[in-house]
């Protein structure tokens, strides 16, 4: 074949190939749902207000999840503007309207995997106590360590200063220990101290808003000079004065490390909640603003 046939069926080839993958491609291309709970996940995220209420009114299972167990409460939650960078304020709701319809329609926030309250950023909370950090593992090996890893996460994340190349939100925090010390001193037992009724709780510490966390499972191997984390993290921030869930999330975690980034300390815990590796913390509702309350 000589060189000027050769090219010509290169670029033939090429241009054949091409259009095959773009052919597989469209095919590929799955058309956009409008029915059932995988249409109803779509329209809360899409913001499409007018089929999102049309499914709701239909009977939809709004509870229903997709594959990685989002349902479309904790879809719609998820869909957010990072805006750290522009106005120190990250996580605003991009459709809330979504989130309220859903809501509305009875989702329970508390069985999402993930919900943030439309009202979060008008109910800032000013001061928030951490009032609980539990085990709930069915084996808890390592439970006081990992329990003082997770609470010293959760205190940092809450309480670092509000900085432009850090998550941490900056908020005025009381902490674990302090808590349970003020409960104690106003007449609750040891036991109420360490599991107490929020509102009690609320009234006793004299906050505007309280802050749970608890670890569901933790899988953790070495290999060499790489290690690797699995954990399941529940965390969840209530409003004091009506009660009302401000944000939750109840997700899965993976951490893999090398040698250098063990050899610089931090427990696998601490770094998922601070977001000491990547930047992207576990815990991730809006900054503290300043001056706002």
């Amino acid at each position: 074949m000589t060189r000027m046939r050769l090219c010509a069926a290169l670029t033939l080839g090429f241009l054949t190939a091409g259009f095959a993958w773009q052919c597989a491609e469209a095919k590929s291309k799955k058309e956009v749902p409008t029915t059932g709970p995988e249409g109803l996940r779509y329209a809360a995220v899409a913001c499409d207000l007018p089929t999102l209420k049309t499914l709701i009114a239909s009977g939809v299972d709004i509870s229903a999840a997709d594959a990685s167990g989002f349902d479309a409460l904790s879809r719609a939650s998820l869909n957010r503007h990072d805006m750290r960078e522009k106005l120190q304020f990250g996580w605003k709701l991009i459709c809330p309207q979504a989130v309220e319809a859903l809501t509305g329609a009875g989702a329970d926030p508390w069985k999402a995997k993930f919900y943030q309250n439309p009202r979060l950023d008008e109910l800032q909370p000013g001061m928030i106590a951490v009032i609980r950090v539990e085990d709930n593992r069915r084996d808890k090996g390592q439970s006081e360590k990992l329990m003082e890893e997770m609470t010293d996460g959760v205190e940092q994340q809450l309480a670092g200063h509000v900085a432009r190349n850090s998550p941490r939100l900056g908020y005025p925090v009381l902490s674990l220990n302090e808590a349970r010390k003020r409960l104690l001193a106003s007449g609750f037992s040891a036991e109420d101290a360490i599991a107490p009724d929020r509102i009690k709780a609320c009234k006793a510490l004299g906050v505007d808003s309280v802050f749970e966390a608890s670890l569901e499972d933790y899988r953790s191997r070495s290999a060499g000079i790489v290690s690797a984390a699995g954990m399941r993290l529940k965390f969840a921030l209530i409003d004091c004065k009506g009660g009302e869930l401000l944000w939750r999330s109840d997700q899965d975690y993976t951490l893999a490390e090398g040698f250098l980034v063990r050899s610089f300390g931090g427990g696998k815990l601490k770094q998922v909640i601070t977001g000491f590796v990547d930047g992207n913390a576990a815990v991730e509702f809006p900054r503290y603003l300043t001056g706002r309350k």
